[in-house]
């Protein structure tokens, strides 16, 4: 996760960069849902509306990450 203008995200870019380790296009932006799921035993695409951001977020790293595994998401 990351955060959209914390010195440490770009740390992280920067250092991955230097590794030459690759760099999903898609971030999971840092934000309370992810932490308030487990609290309530769920995960972020079954919170609703107030999780739609989050849950869009995760759908779309997921098919930039397994693009064969997706079928009708």
């Amino acid at each position: 996760m990351v955060g959209k203008r914390y010195r440490l995200t770009q740390d992280m870019r920067d250092a991955a960069t230097t590794l030459n380790l690759p760099l999903a296009k898609t971030p999971l932006i840092l934000r309370q849902v992810y932490a308030d799921a487990p609290g309530q035993a769920t995960v972020v695409w079954h919170m609703g509306a107030k999780a739609k951001e989050a849950a869009d977020e995760v759908k779309k790293l997921f098919c930039e990450l397994l693009p064969d595994a997706v079928r009708d998401v």
